[in-house]
């Protein structure tokens, strides 16, 4: 019985927390590929979006960092190289991410970094498999 008064509470919180990721914030992370961007840039680029990154940990595919945002931890993760194309992936895994939908993110990076961007187009898509690029000619939706 114990046991299953404990998944009950665990099922209840986890729809709480999904609950107050919808409510509060439209998105539980933020997700962005940058095609051949210049590392130290990019770097520069999220720190000065997130602030004081400590280093985390580091392997052949991927680096995690840790910002402080909302008051909690913002984990960070960078792929290296996604499926081996010239993208990186800049994962900010939190509902503190500072930008309000991937799309914004990616503008915003598009904007510091000139680099041609990929992202999750937002609800209005999803479920279509396309994504959002954002690049010299500007925005538009490619197939996956």
């Amino acid at each position: 019985m114990e046991g299953l008064i404990h998944d009950k509470l665990t099922i209840a919180l986890l729809i709480f927390h999904i609950y107050l990721i919808f409510k509060v914030n439209t998105m539980a992370d933020c997700e962005i590929y940058l095609q051949n961007p210049k590392m130290k840039d990019m770097m520069e680029w999220v720190e000065s979006r997130v602030g004081d990154m400590d280093w985390i940990s580091e392997n052949e595919d991927m680096v995690v960092f840790h910002a402080q945002a909302g008051g909690e931890t913002l984990p960070i993760i960078i792929q290296k190289k996604i499926e081996d194309t010239a993208f990186i992936g800049i994962w900010f895994n939190s509902v503190h991410a500072p930008w309000k939908t991937d799309a914004d993110c990616a503008r915003d990076a598009f904007n510091t970094l000139n680099c041609t961007l990929q992202c999750d187009p937002g609800e209005d898509v999803k479920g279509k498999n396309k994504f959002l690029q954002i690049d010299s000619n500007g925005e538009h939706l490619i197939d996956l």
